[in-house]
């Protein structure tokens, strides 16, 4: 799949949580399409079924995470790549100064709040 795709397979270590926090967030929206799903239907019975409602799942994931607002970025992934709104269909200007200059702001802000909570210490000469 990775040649398919043109993508170089990267080894990471076992507990990367920087590595696995996307796919765990897409994990647990996966889950939670298929729980949803499941609730009101009824139980599959054989395979076409069950292929069926995974591919229900992965459609209505992929596209949840295309259109989830980004809380630094204040738009979504899917604008930023296709510079097109993916619910209105509306053409949709980038300024990516704007955006970096957002979260600028947000690092900073951050590091001010956690400095904050430093103590000022004199250490003794002796």
């Amino acid at each position: 799949m990775l040649k398919n795709n043109g993508m170089k397979s990267v080894p990471t270590t076992i507990n990367n949580p920087t590595a696995k926090s996307i796919i765990e967030r897409m994990h647990q929206r996966m889950g939670n399409q298929l729980r949803s799903i499941l609730h009101f239907r009824e139980t599959p019975r054989n395979f076409e079924q069950v292929a069926r409602i995974i591919e229900d799942a992965s459609a209505a994931t992929v596209f949840s995470i295309r259109v989830t607002m980004h809380s630094t970025l204040k738009t979504t992934p899917s604008v930023l790549v296709f510079h097109r709104d993916m619910i209105l269909n509306v053409p949709f200007i980038t300024n990516l100064q704007s955006i970096q200059d957002r979260r600028q702001r947000i690092v900073n802000q951050n590091l001010r709040r956690q400095n904050a909570l430093r103590f000022d210490y004199d250490y003794p000469i002796q």
